[in-house]
């Protein structure tokens, strides 16, 4: 679910519906949420990754603040050890060896790690 405008509950008791719930009997679940455009998403595996609360940039030039599409290329190309590559094999999480306390619990994930 993409929220309008990045709307979010202001009470935070009601975050949780963001992802499941129902609505006049209806049960719903939300796999993502995506808030309005400010930085790029960090790697699902990830240990600041939030599926109730996902960044995103924008891909838009108009007004966007230094948060562009093009601000974050520039950024990536002045920052490549922040950049999120996947390596292709779905089995494996692959990582800097100076990032891997930032990978969250992988027992539920059941990959192997490998680092570099």
């Amino acid at each position: 679910m993409a929220l309008p405008y990045g709307g979010r509950p202001k009470d935070e008791s009601l975050i949780p519906y963001l992802l499941e719930g129902s609505f006049e009997g209806q049960p719903y679940h939300n796999v993502a949420v995506l808030n309005v455009g400010w930085h790029p998403a960090w790697s699902p595996f990830d240990n600041r990754f939030d599926p109730a609360g996902i960044p995103r940039i924008r891909a838009s030039e108009t007004k966007v603040d230094q948060v562009g599409l093009y601000n974050y290329l520039e950024y990536f190309d002045n920052h490549p050890e922040e950049r999120f590559v996947s390596d292709g094999q779905p089995g494996l999480v692959t990582v800097p060896e100076a990032n891997r306390d930032r990978l969250r619990s992988m027992e539920d994930v059941k990959k192997e790690i490998y680092t570099y």
